[in-house]
């Protein structure tokens, strides 16, 4: 038979404060075991007494934090700015390429907040169950309290005031609430606290495979490639590589070898191959970690010989205020070192000695610009015809060198043209100089003189380029003005190309590593040969042999001379020359610099014409928004961790100690004020403020000293609010 519930009558509406006491009367006698809605409280579950939903929000929300905290840690800790360098994650770099770093965190952010907030409300539901029961709770509170524990939700200047009342007699909970309204209410800035973290910072990129062009396809017969040649040299007339600026220089890779211990006579940069990645930007250059594909390898070595110049040696000599030409003719010879040797099958290869004629024009220090010529060495690079020689070279071509003479002089015009026609004498020999001088002048006037020879030997092969050192990399140099010293600053462009010979790293000097190969000339790849004749010092302006003369180019800013067959190197060149003649007084690593501008420029130039392509390996590094630092990370994981570490403890409390309070049911909190002896004051304040209430009880002395506690009668089961008198508030 099922069993009937009684149900009770309706309340009449209360007409007086008597008659609102006796009905509270009335049903504190009704209420008895046997009237109980619901199963009796020993019968519920601890996970009952929470709720199913309350319960789903804290683990959720344990598991959201939890998430979100590996995530930033993830985020941070794989930053290479700020975490482990040597950590890598395919994940956190597609996170970071596509500029998600700042919208991941802002997600982050707003289900922490979520998370928390819900947390909180369900913690000072359990909480104030537990304030009810540990009789800790004033009776002027009592509202708020059931208010909290059937919602989680109450008057936050109330909460304060509460815990500001009752912080002695339960300092242990009201620390804990505490910490969870702070940590709640700095869940509101989690995603401030992380953004201030990120900045500009510099990864390595993913590894890009992709096909890459190095050169122009070869014609398919000589004489048509001579034919192409011709019409690329005519293309190139007008670009003047020796007479034009660069804007950049751009970075290259390099294996070197130190240079052997010569005797005297002899000034050599050694082994130095040079290797050009083959990418036009700049930016895409600067920032290459590493390249393993086919690209051009330029042999630079250069090595400048002390010359024996012969007694047919004529110093031509013209001067007026409008036109000046100095003119240098006659023979010298040089002992050519192992690594140099005669390329004519009609000499025998163990003849070391070589003669070479010239008929050279000279550049004099200036007269209209003689305190700044002063600063300059007046250099003239003379190009020399004559013997073919060969030099061995890893890339193993057999091309023959280039060969210059050249010429430092001194002393002011007028003394040039009195020495016209005098007799030079040696008058010293400093490698790789000959020094020259007259007897009758003194050391004011000299000729100093030196042959040098430079194979710039080229050839496509595989490389493998690795940059020392982590990002960000440096950026190609510039040429700059320094408006203190009134001067060209070089010295970012001279560490580049001679900081090898200066003991400089590869990391300073802003250059890539070129590994060594056993055998340089396996997998090469013939392309069409344009650098040379592009910036052969015959190209300038056409002027090929058309006399006897040797084309010169004055290696100076300031010197003077008006002859024909000598023109005047852009005034960049000149600058990065003579800076690192006078810091090095190397002459041979001069040139090697100047020729390795010039190469560059010439096949940069052609990049975009490459025909001849290959597949290559290569990564660059990044730089985007990510994880700069970890002073707002520490801020967030210590939010959380407090956070979590507070709820815990409230929750094992919770489960531990309460058998009678149930979270987030209102009505049990209902029943229990009107089943406690707090009922008639609850009857007396329908129509009442709050302030009003306290005003009251402090008027008649009625609750300030008494605090409220959650009981259960074990005869009728009842759970009622019971007011009692304690000592402290």
């Amino acid at each position: 038979m099922q069993e009937q519930i009684s149900r009770p009558q309706p309340v009449p509406a209360l007409t007086t404060e008597r008659d609102s006491e006796s009905l509270l009367q009335d049903a504190r006698r009704s209420t008895s075991a046997s009237n109980h809605i619901g199963r009796p409280l020993e019968s519920r579950s601890r996970l009952e007494l929470v709720g199913n939903t309350n319960v789903i929000i804290l683990v959720l929300g344990f598991a959201v934090s939890f998430a979100v905290a590996l995530y930033i840690l993830f985020l941070w800790q794989l930053s290479p700015a700020y975490g482990f360098t040597g950590w890598e994650s395919r994940l956190w770099k597609t996170i970071a390429l596509n500029d998600k770093v700042g919208l991941s965190i802002t997600i982050s952010s707003a289900m922490l907040r979520l998370t928390m907030a819900l947390q909180l409300g369900v913690a000072l539901s359990m909480t104030a169950g537990l304030f009810l029961e540990d009789a800790t709770t004033p009776l002027r509170f009592i509202p708020l309290v059931l208010m909290l524990r059937g919602s989680g939700k109450g008057s936050t200047r109330e909460l304060v005031i509460y815990l500001s009342h009752t912080f002695r007699s339960n300092l242990f909970l009201n620390l804990i609430v505490a910490a969870m309204l702070l940590t709640t209410t700095l869940s509101q800035l989690a995603s401030t606290f992380l953004v201030s973290d990120l900045g500009q910072g510099y990864f390595l990129d993913n590894p890009r495979r992709q096909d890459i062009a190095y050169g122009l396809r070869p014609a398919p017969n000589v004489k048509e490639d001579a034919v192409v040649l011709e019409i690329y040299q005519e293309s190139t007339a007008d670009v003047q590589y020796w007479t034009s600026g660069p804007a950049a220089y751009p970075i290259f890779a390099e294996y070197s070898e130190p240079p052997p211990q010569w005797g005297p006579g002899i000034q050599d940069t050694g082994v130095n191959l040079r290797a050009l990645p083959p990418f036009r930007s700049a930016d895409q250059r600067a920032s290459l970690q590493e390249y393993d594909g086919y690209t051009a390898v330029f042999d630079t070595r250069v090595t400048c010989l002390t010359p024996v110049v012969h007694s047919d040696l004529v110093v031509g000599f013209t001067y007026t205020p409008m036109w000046t030409t100095a003119q240098l003719s006659g023979h010298a010879h040089v002992v050519l070192p192992p690594h140099i040797r005669r390329n004519d099958p009609e000499v025998s290869t163990s003849k070391r000695t070589v003669n070479l004629a010239f008929n050279c024009s000279v550049s004099l220090p200036g007269v209209a610009f003689e305190e700044q010529a002063a600063s300059d060495w007046a250099i003239t690079i003379c190009d020399l015809d004559g013997a073919g020689i060969k030099m061995d070279t890893p890339l193993q071509l057999d091309n023959n060198i280039w060969k210059y003479l050249v010429i430092n002089a001194t002393g002011r015009g007028e003394q040039w043209q009195e020495s016209e026609d005098a007799p030079w004498t040696v008058s010293n020999l400093t490698d790789p100089w000959t020094r020259l001088s007259l007897p009758t002048k003194g050391p004011s006037l000299s000729l100093s003189m030196s042959i040098c020879m430079n194979g710039l030997n080229k050839i496509d092969i595989p490389t493998k380029m690795t940059r020392s050192g982590t990002p960000p990399y440096p950026a190609e140099p510039t040429m700059s003005w320094d408006d203190t010293l009134r001067a060209y600053d070089t010295s970012k462009i001279t560490n580049l190309y001679a900081g090898g010979m200066m003991n400089l790293s590869d990391s300073s000097r802003g250059i890539m590593r070129l590994a060594k190969r056993s055998n340089w000339t396996q997998d090469y790849i013939f392309t069409r040969k344009f650098v040379y004749d592009s910036m052969a010092i015959k190209q300038v302006s056409g002027l090929w042999v058309l006399n006897d003369d040797n084309i010169g180019v004055m290696m100076c800013t300031f010197c003077e001379n008006h002859a024909d067959s000598v023109f005047r190197a852009h005034r960049l060149h000149v600058v990065i020359f003579q800076d690192i003649l006078k810091k090095t007084n190397n002459l041979a690593l001069a040139i090697q610099t100047l020729f390795t501008i010039l190469a560059q420029r010439v096949w940069y130039d052609f990049l975009n014409e490459f025909t001849v392509s290959a597949e290559a390996s290569f990564t660059f590094s990044a730089d985007r928004l990510i994880p700069v630092r970890n002073g707002g990370m520490s801020v967030v994981i210590g939010i959380i961790w407090v956070h979590n570490l507070a709820v815990i403890v409230i929750a094992v409390l919770f489960f531990s100690r309460q058998r009678i309070s149930m979270v987030g049911n209102l009505w049990q909190g209902f029943g229990q004020v009107v089943a406690g002896d707090v009922a008639d004051l609850a009857a007396r304040s329908t129509a009442a403020l709050d302030k009003e209430v306290v005003r009251e009880l402090e008027k008649y002395d009625d609750g300030v000293g008494e605090v409220v506690e959650l009981i259960r009668d074990v005869k009728s089961g009842d759970v009622r609010l019971q007011r009692r008198r304690r000592s402290y508030v």
